[in-house]
């Protein structure tokens, strides 16, 4: 990994040295994806897992404008465990309940 911004990860490819760009849109796993500038690192919410600046990582070619000099990449490698960083440990519902959980009520 060669960059980490709000919007995505920069990625060299080892064998070519070409760069190209991963989407954080696109980084899946029902994720929310926060830069967290001070770690170099997207970190999702809920796993609390994600990529940070020199993490080796397999990527997969899917987009290539020769014009531009540009490549998109998709991720084929999970994140990783960030220390420090818990995730959430799943959705909530407006109401702050976890989803799956029901209220009791005390009568």
């Amino acid at each position: 990994m060669s960059g980490v911004t709000r919007s995505g990860l920069f990625v060299r490819l080892a064998e070519t040295g070409a760069d190209g760009f991963i989407p954080a849109a696109t980084l899946g796993g029902g994720e929310f994806w926060r830069h967290v500038e001070e770690a170099h690192a997207l970190i999702g919410d809920r796993t609390g897992r994600g990529y940070r600046l020199g993490d080796q990582v397999e990527v997969k070619l899917v987009e290539a404008i020769p014009m531009a000099g540009a490549l998109r990449f998709e991720m084929l490698s999970d994140p990783v465990a960030m220390p420090g960083h818990a995730g959430r440990g799943g959705g909530t519902h407006r109401r702050g309940t976890r989803i799956g959980q029901r209220r009791h009520r005390r009568r």
